[in-house]
């Protein structure tokens, strides 16, 4: 799936959040947006989610442009996206297994099949043994790989990281970028936003630098600026 921008801006009132913007992400890239905050990082990824609209410009998914889908193509599309945030928004009175079982059951997974890919999505994220436990039990980094988890069960083909590291100590930090290397190699296009200069500057992968909802760099090989 191309995820293309051209020329796209999208305004919240008198703040313009992204700004006559253009770049192309071929499928299966792993892309960092950069930049301080209020740069339009979570902006760009609800544009890509379809959750906002363009004002100007447009939005294509393989030549499709996302203003032109029906409702029944949207949610489709949203279903093809997963989304991991810098908080974790899970449901504290449901186990870590209830959390993720949510999403296969908006996927409409059957029933008899969801204990098997339950199991099976939460041995990605080192998370079987935590399938009983409840978020307040867990540290946060585990409360990250239980969001990730619930995103992948979407089985999606692209995902969406709006800062996943933000509440993270760095060991932890480290656990969920190695998984969401491990989730790219399988084939899937992962584009995360992010401040972590040490990570961006260590993994030297594209960067995509934003500045005041403008594109400032697009580097096959960039660093943090």
């Amino acid at each position: 799936m191309k995820i293309q921008f051209q020329k796209v801006s999208k305004q919240f009132g008198p703040v313009a959040a992204v700004k006559n913007m253009s770049f192309a992400i071929e499928e299966g890239e792993f892309v960092f947006l950069t930049g301080p905050s209020g740069a339009g990082k979570t902006t760009v990824l609800r544009l890509i989610s379809g959750y906002y609209f363009p004002d100007e410009g447009e939005v294509t998914l393989d030549g499709k442009r996302l203003t032109a889908m029906k409702k029944k193509e949207l949610l489709q599309w949203r279903q093809r996206v997963g989304m991991v945030f810098q908080e974790f928004k899970l449901i504290p009175q449901m186990t870590v297994g209830e959390n993720v079982a949510v999403a296969l059951a908006l996927r409409r997974v059957p029933k008899k099949e969801r204990a098997d890919q339950l199991m099976k999505v939460l041995a990605t994220v080192g998370l079987e043994e935590k399938k009983d436990a409840f978020p307040a039990q867990l540290s946060g980094g585990e409360l990250q790989r239980v969001c990730l988890a619930r995103a992948l069960a979407m089985e999606p083909e692209i995902l969406l990281a709006d800062e996943p590291t933000g509440n993270l100590d760095p060991a932890s930090s480290w656990k969920l970028m190695d998984l969401l290397q491990k989730i790219n190699k399988k084939g899937r296009t992962v584009i995360m936003a992010t401040h972590n200069v040490d990570i961006v500057n260590s993994l030297r992968g594209r960067v995509i630098a934003l500045k005041e909802g403008r594109l400032v760099s697009d580097k096959k090989k960039g660093k943090y600026q």
